[in-house]
């Protein structure tokens, strides 16, 4: 079967130093949560969260951006561009090892091409288009929309 007939469950990561988490329930067609994380509470979380679900029986996947998709716009050199060269090594760290934790999980991990996320959308755009209401970072509407009505 298809990724997209297994999965009930996907769930979204934004890797980086403040973690973006969010989980879609595909059957209901809701967020089960979204949130921002430091990286060890995301892992424990997620870790549950998975470890549940396999005990009842309903798959899961995970939907991580892949920093290593990132390039800078060409002879541009600014202080953003250089801030973002400097954290790339951690955020590439980040998602090496959540790519690692899928492994172990056993769970489908799909790498996103920062080019093709939906990112860095503002809280009021986010609420029209999800219709979600909570106090949501940059960095938990980044992980949402990785997952939002996905497959």
């Amino acid at each position: 079967m298809l990724k997209n007939q297994t999965h009930r469950f996907i769930i979204g990561i934004d890797p980086g130093t403040k973690t973006g988490v969010a989980i879609w329930d595909r059957k209901i067609k809701t967020f089960v949560l979204i949130d921002t994380l430091c990286i060890v509470d995301a892992i424990l979380d997620i870790g549950n969260f998975v470890r549940h679900q396999e005990e009842i029986g309903e798959k899961v996947m995970i939907r991580c951006e892949n920093p290593n998709t990132w390039r800078p716009f060409k002879g541009r050199n600014d202080k953003a561009t250089n801030s973002r060269l400097q954290g790339a090594g951690s955020v590439k760290r980040d998602f090496a090892i959540w790519k690692e934790f899928a492994e172990l999980f056993d769970v489908f991990f799909e790498p996103v091409s920062l080019q093709a996320a939906q990112k860095k959308m503002d809280a009021a755009t986010f609420k029209k288009i999800t219709g979600i209401n909570q106090r949501t970072s940059n960095h938990a509407r980044d992980a949402a929309m990785l997952v939002y009505n996905k497959f």
